[in-house]
């Protein structure tokens, strides 16, 4: 649904079943949050999600690749932590 023939972001491995996609995308800022789903799970264009949310389609694209960032850093404490939510994640990010 979200790419070339249904394929989907790969975030983390499937071996590492202790990190749940729905939990690291619960703890990114709510507008961050929302471009990324409805652009890489739901499959909306840019162009689609920047007029459901009444934005410009470059804050879109800025909203999706700071979640993709914000992603990859909560990912990476957790894994060195060895907990999810990491103490620390749920400080920086509010949740």
């Amino acid at each position: 649904m979200c790419g070339p023939e249904g394929t989907r972001p790969v975030l983390v491995s499937a071996e590492d079943s202790s990190l749940d996609l729905r939990q690291l995308i619960a703890h990114i800022d709510i507008d961050r949050r929302d471009a990324f789903v409805l652009t890489q799970l739901v499959g909306l264009s840019y162009e689609e999600v920047a007029a459901i949310c009444e934005c410009p389609i470059g804050t879109v694209r800025s909203r999706v690749a700071r979640a993709r960032l914000d992603l990859q850093a909560l990912v990476g404490e957790s894994q060195n932590v060895g907990t999810f939510p990491p103490p620390q994640a749920t400080e920086k990010y509010g949740n």
